[in-house]
């Protein structure tokens, strides 16, 4: 073959997978001569229930995760060894991008395992200048509160006190621009 088995046309997998099974029999009848059906039920009808079982255990945690994160490390558990074809089917919901995301998390940090969290803090601004800053923001020459009608706030108790409104107004952009 010129391509992988999952790229090529369905007549081409067709025949390579008759040719494929006839082998397969072949083996198996040198072996057992005349039980070749029963050995070959043995031999894949076990490991294709638990595949098929741990397929849908693998959707179905798929499709309830919440997020890309867990999304992605279930995928990488299937997407390391099957087709986008096969996982298209069982999943009908993920594209190729997020097929081949997985596949390159489960090559790089493992199947299924999650991502290792490196923190890049680098700090430019000293403390200081930080909460100078903060404190120029909130000053009143930057930040005006303007009332702006009444509003009755009742408590608890049953007192009524009158509360004016506030309006914030903020100094514009340029004014903050001239503090660096």
């Amino acid at each position: 073959m010129r391509v992988s088995l999952s790229n090529a046309g369905e007549r081409t997998r067709r025949r390579y997978i008759s040719k494929a099974k006839a082998c397969i029999s072949a083996v198996l009848n040198t072996i057992c001569p005349g039980e070749e059906q029963e050995l070959y039920e043995n031999l894949f009808s076990i490991e294709t229930v638990v595949d098929e079982d741990l397929e849908e255990a693998i959707k179905q945690a798929y499709e309830n995760s919440n997020t890309w994160t867990s999304q992605r490390q279930l995928l990488s558990v299937i997407a390391t060894n099957k087709s986008y074809n096969f996982i298209k089917k069982l999943i009908p919901s993920v594209s190729y991008y997020r097929y081949k995301i997985a596949k390159r998390h489960g090559l790089k940090y493992g199947v299924g395992c999650p991502v290792p969290f490196d923190s890049k803090y680098r700090q430019t601004v000293e403390p200081e200048r930080i909460e100078s800053f903060v404190d120029f923001i909130t000053s009143s020459e930057v930040i005006k509160d303007m009332p702006f009608g009444e509003k009755k706030m009742k408590l608890s108790s049953g007192k009524v006190i009158p509360t004016p409104n506030v309006i914030r107004c903020i100094a514009p952009a340029a004014i903050v621009r001239q503090y660096d």
